[in-house]
C-alpha cells in the first residue's frame, strides 16, 4: 500500500455516502495501464479506490455500498502484486469479466435478500 488505511477509509466513506444518496448499490470501476493524462484513458478512479495501478490490459473494481470491494485482474502476476500492494482484500483473476461480474452481483443480491 502506498497510502494509509485512514485515507482508504475516508475515500470509501465519501463514496458510500454518495452512493446512498443516489440509491446505488454497486459501482463497476475500470482501470488500465494507460498513463496519458487523458480522462478517457486514465486509470484515476480505479487507482483512487484501490491504491493499485493496473500493469497491462484492464482491471475492474466492483465497489459495493455495503460490502467489501472485489478487484478483478487479467492475470496471476497482477494478482500477486495487488494482494501485496493494494487496499483490496479480495483480488481475483478473471478471463471473462462480464461473466464474473454477473456471478458476483447475483451472489451479493441473494445474500442481501
Amino acid at each position: 500500500m502506498y497510502l494509509s488505511s485512514a485515507e482508504r477509509d475516508r475515500r470509501f466513506k465519501e463514496l458510500r455516502q454518495a452512493m446512498g444518496k443516489e440509491n446505488v448499490d454497486a459501482l463497476l470501476v475500470v482501470g488500465n495501464g494507460h498513463a496519458t493524462g487523458s480522462p478517457l484513458l486514465a486509470p484515476g478512479s480505479f487507482r483512487y479506490l484501490s491504491d493499485f495501478f493496473v500493469m497491462t490490459l484492464y482491471g475492474i473494481l466492483v465497489f459495493f455500498k455495503e460490502d467489501k470491494p472485489i478487484m478483478l485482474l487479467p492475470g496471476e502476476l497482477q494478482k500477486i502484486y495487488a494482494d501485496k500492494y493494494s487496499w483490496i482484500d479480495d483480488v481475483r483473476v478473471s478471463s471473462n469479466y462480464a461473466e464474473t461480474i454477473v456471478e458476483l452481483l447475483t451472489i451479493v443480491t441473494v445474500i442481501n435478500k
